[in-house]
């Protein structure tokens, strides 16, 4: 997942809370950096706990946990569903994630 994905929000705890606009997802090889919209930035480090989850760490120590899966792979572009609940659990994939309410959930893509 190392290199820059463009993404948006599905939904924020609730189908309808979320921020508009694109977000550019920026990871390293143990931080990632989210553009929201307007140009406000956060850097989190990365750690990975099992195939498909990794935890983020905040600069207030507080973890995320999120579970991604891919979602298409094309000729030329790859999409990655990501969920969490938004503390150290996560859903145990982004489809379980995507069709709760209590879930922050959001897709990215990036070309090959």
């Amino acid at each position: 997942m190392i290199n820059t994905w463009r993404g948006f929000g599905v939904k924020d705890l609730s189908p309808n809370k979320f921020d508009l606009g694109e977000v550019v997802y920026t990871f390293g090889e143990k931080d990632l950096t989210v553009t929201k919209p307007g140009g406000v930035q956060e850097v989190m480090a990365v750690s990975t706990i099992y195939q498909n989850t990794f935890i983020l760490t905040k600069a207030d120590n507080t973890t995320m946990a999120v579970a991604y899966d891919e979602l298409v792979y094309l000729t030329s572009t790859y999409g990655i569903g990501m969920s969490s609940y938004g503390n150290g659990t996560s859903p145990t994939s982004f489809k379980i994630g995507i069709t709760r309410n209590d879930t922050h959930s959001a897709v990215m893509w990036k070309c090959k």
